[in-house]
């Protein structure tokens, strides 16, 4: 894939996150339903001293629910596809999918459930209303809307069968591909840039909801700045959307906890604390580096990856040499492709008796053998989703034979049963003298095609007979 980049981050994996969905959740902490309305609320001062209380409340359907954790990954890669099609520049609000690309873009597996999931995905931010009482930063105008609600789906088509679910069922239509439109107001803040830009895969990565949540607070909060502070309750019930009914604080921090390390084990955080003096009520974050650091984090992740494969549990620290290499694949190929290029060099490695212990030369070795393996393989993928695309295409242009086959034979059972038998009769002569002319024997199916011709023949010379007759009463 050789698209252009900027800087040391992979543009083909990035993504832009709308500042002011930082700032409050639009989904709950779960992977299970919710029908409750989200409510968040806080208190600000601008610039002159005074006082504003925001809120933000996320209402959604009383069939699908309010958004989910998994569905704010959906959304944000939709707009890495969006980004990539070049709509905002191109002011289109509008991106035309497949379900098939789009799983693989989210990283999920390639079946039925999965597809179906997506759907319902899709279905939940659509029916999303967004109420925004002095929460909601117009970039465009340099203004705080007083009063706003919005959604971010204003319009979502789906293709597919039918599933019998109502609620998915409704956005079908026929077209081979899905449509997904954004509101008015969620797009232009999209292309008025009041976002941040993130590795899309760093953020799909990121599993547990707490942890996906608090990245996209301290995304916002530590861009300008290298430490924030945070009342700890505020944090976790206004910024995380966290349970209310977790009234202790040692629970919530517990929780909390949770997210932190997994944001410092990844590399994102250099330290958090909670001062004594603050008597454990407030947190202080500290980031770890600018975030074009980020493949830098990554990259040395990866050269441990592939030493540990070759040295067992406790493997030496990747050295600066090997970090550097691992960077400029990723700079070359993107992080996933770069993986799978180290580990199908690794197998090779292995295959012919060597232990290189060293990613140059391990790379020098067998790098170009993997990427036309890799592209050998992307050949396949596509060979394949276009053959499903003409199955499909096949299967739904039988199913229009056979119901416009189920019309005829109504019709035909309609005629008069003297008409009926002179037109099979002579639909069998007709198509026995085309097979003799052939040189094949008669067949029941050459004459049951031909009379579907005679009877299609017959109701359109009826058709036209009766705009004739119209026609001459009309005049």
């Amino acid at each position: 894939m050789n698209d252009e980049r900027k800087g040391v981050c992979n543009k083909d994996r990035e993504t832009k996150l709308e500042l002011n969905f930082c700032e409050f959740p639009i989904s709950s902490l779960t992977m299970q339903r919710n029908f409750k309305p989200l409510v968040f609320s806080d208190t600000i001062t601008d610039t002159t001293g005074n006082k504003f209380c925001r809120k933000w409340t996320v209402d959604g359907s009383l069939i699908v629910g309010t958004p989910i954790a998994e569905d704010k990954k959906v959304l944000q890669t939709v707009i890495h596809l969006m980004e990539r099609e070049k709509c905002f520049s191109l002011n289109f609000n509008q991106l035309f999918y497949k379900q098939y690309s789009l799983c693989k873009a989210l990283g999920w597996p390639i079946d039925g459930p999965h597809y179906e999931k997506l759907k319902e995905s899709l279905v939940r931010l659509t029916c999303c209303k967004i109420h925004a009482q002095y929460s909601f930063w117009d970039h465009k105008q340099h203004k705080l809307l007083v009063d706003e609600i919005f959604g971010i789906i204003d319009e979502l088509k789906i293709y597919g069968k039918k599933t019998g679910k109502s609620e998915i069922d409704c956005y079908l239509w026929d077209e081979p591909q899905g449509k997904i439109s954004l509101s008015k107001r969620f797009f232009e803040s999209l292309q008025a840039n009041y976002t941040n830009t993130i590795l899309l895969d760093y953020y799909l990565s990121l599993d547990d909801p707490t942890t996906q949540r608090l990245y996209e607070v301290l995304i916002k909060k530590l861009h300008k700045t290298g430490e924030y502070w945070f009342d700890v309750k505020t944090l976790c019930y206004e910024y995380l959307g966290m349970s209310r009914i977790y009234k202790d604080a040692g629970r919530l921090k517990q929780n909390l906890n949770k997210a932190n390390e997994n944001l410092k084990r990844r590399g994102f955080l250099k330290a958090y604390s909670y001062p004594k003096k603050y008597k454990g009520k407030r947190i202080c974050y500290v980031k770890t580096a600018p975030e074009t650091d980020e493949l830098k984090i990554r990259a040395t992740k990866l050269a441990g990856l592939v030493r540990k494969n070759f040295f067992g549990d406790t493997p030496p620290i990747p050295s600066v040499r090997e970090i550097e290499n691992v960077e400029r694949l990723m700079r070359e190929v993107g992080y996933k492709k770069a993986e799978a290029v180290l580990h199908i060099c690794q197998s090779e490695a292995g295959t012919c008796g060597l232990n290189p212990s060293w990613i140059g030369g391990l790379l020098a070795a067998y790098k170009l053998k993997a990427l036309k393996i890799l592209e050998n393989k992307e050949k396949l993928e596509q060979l394949r989703e276009q053959q499903d695309v003409t199955r499909e295409q096949e299967k739904n242009k039988q199913e229009q034979v056979e119901q416009e086959q189920v019309v005829l034979e109504k019709y035909f059972d309609s005629l008069p049963l003297l008409e009926q038998q002179e037109m099979e009769q002579k639909a069998n002569q007709e198509a026995d003298e085309e097979m003799q002319k052939l040189g094949l024997n008669p067949s029941k199916m050459s004459r049951k095609i031909k009379l579907f011709e005679k009877i299609k023949e017959h109701k359109q010379e009826v058709k036209t007979n009766q705009r004739i007759k119209w026609s001459k009463v009309s005049r």
